[in-house]
């Protein structure tokens, strides 16, 4: 069993109130709860957005930023490749892309709006294939981007027919499903 097992969840209520929810469900949870706390950032004097916090890691995972958007990022399996992940996380380090985390703070810490959170989610070069779960405001704004380390993979949009996007580890658009789907 994977130690990283996160799902998150983007809904449109009946409402049009677009929802973010996330859970961490790591397999070492009583440790993890130990080290967690809200952390809030501040620009100029103004508070900007929220994050969960893991102590002595900076970089942002959960995030709402106030009447704009919020974005969870999930661990994206890519199956048993044994240590080829390691190095092409090395490598992608060696290559000047941006550790996952640190790019999702930058972004909390520039955009103010949906669009902009999309755009540099979308484009950012980081070190690692990930999930992000970006919610907005209003109409449809939601999604899952399942990204690669140079680019996007999968896009799926929240639209008039489909009022949810749920995202756990796995590439569900290429047919890979664990018994969490």
């Amino acid at each position: 069993m994977e130690d990283a097992l996160c799902t998150s969840i983007v809904a449109r209520q009946a409402d049009g109130t677009i929802i973010h929810g996330r859970n961490l469900d790591f397999g070492f949870a009583d440790a993890m709860r130990k080290a967690s706390y809200v952390a809030e950032f501040y620009k100029n004097g103004k508070h900007i957005y929220d994050a969960v916090m893991f102590g002595g890691y900076v970089g942002v995972l959960s995030a709402h930023r106030f009447g704009a958007f919020s974005a969870t990022v999930n661990t994206r399996s890519m199956g048993n490749r044994g240590v080829v992940p390691i190095l092409e996380v090395l490598i992608s380090m060696f290559e000047g892309h941006t550790e996952t985390g640190v790019a999702v703070r930058e972004v909390f810490s520039e955009c103010e709006d949906y669009d902009c959170a999309v755009s540099k989610l979308g484009s950012v070069r980081i070190i690692a294939p990930v999930y992000f779960t970006i919610a907005g405001v209003k109409d449809n704004e939601g999604m899952v981007m399942s990204r690669n380390a140079d680019g996007i993979a999968n896009i799926h949009n929240l639209d008039e027919n489909t009022w949810y996007v749920l995202q756990t580890n796995d590439d569900h658009f290429a047919g890979v499903c664990n018994e969490r789907c």
